[in-house]
């Protein structure tokens, strides 16, 4: 070794694993994953996988949102609003 560091290159992981990767409409041979297309390059390739890789990680951490706020008609009704007054 000659002192210098070593940079280790590192791609894009996606969180999901191989098996849920090709399910339903996810195939090898009608998707960008496909390698043996002959109109698509290599690099064009890599960017649509780790577009969609980026992808897949952002819907497999999105969190779901609860709306907890009371209802506008609870608000807007008069005999709900003097009820709470006396």
């Amino acid at each position: 070794m000659d002192g210098s560091r070593r940079v280790r290159a590192t791609s894009v992981l996606p969180r999901y694993g191989p098996p849920c990767l090709f399910k339903g409409h996810l195939s090898t041979k009608s998707n960008a994953f496909c390698t043996d297309s002959s109109s698509l390059r290599l690099s064009t390739l890599q960017l649509v996988k780790n577009h969609m890789a980026v992808h897949y990680n952002k819907i497999l951490s999105a969190k779901a949102a609860v709306d907890c706020s009371v209802p506008v008609s609870m608000q807007t009704n008069n005999e709900e609003r003097n009820s709470k007054r006396n």
